[in-house]
């Protein structure tokens, strides 16, 4: 496992990250995505005590964050967001340290992409090999 990963960014960065994020899937075809609110909002967004990743309509992603936003369950930067897109296998982590990551098992076009549009903003990606325990391992690439 892999992964690319952001410097800590601002909230309306990751805002904008988000709404990227749903436009580039898009583009690429993609109707639906499927998300996972984590810690902490997850606490109060699920009735139980299991967590488990939606599907949303690409479209209804950014209303839902909003929902649970002014529910009080949660915030973007300050609570972790997951999304995958299948088939790929990869998963993007709009994370509560106010920082951007993609999980992977092997490079493709799409982390080429995300990695050169992080650089380019000045998000200082880095690329991390990711020990079994999901800790980071060896760094792959910086900047």
């Amino acid at each position: 496992m892999r992964e690319v990963l952001t410097y800590p960014i601002g909230a309306a960065e990751i805002r904008e990250e988000l709404l990227f994020v749903l436009e580039y899937f898009s583009a690429r075809g993609h109707a639906s995505c499927e998300v996972l609110f984590g810690w902490a909002w997850g606490n109060d967004y699920y009735p139980t005590d299991e967590w488990a990743y939606r599907t949303f309509d690409l479209g209804s992603v950014l209303r839902e964050v909003e929902r649970a936003e002014q529910a009080g369950w949660g915030k973007l930067a300050q609570d972790d967001l997951y999304l995958k897109f299948p088939p790929l296998e990869l998963e993007f982590r709009l994370c509560n340290d106010s920082d951007l990551h993609i999980s992977f098992d092997q490079a493709s076009d799409v982390v080429e992409s995300f990695y050169a549009r992080w650089k380019a903003r000045g998000f200082s990606p880095a690329e991390w090999a990711k020990r079994p325990d999901g800790s980071p391992g060896e760094r792959i690439r910086i900047n």
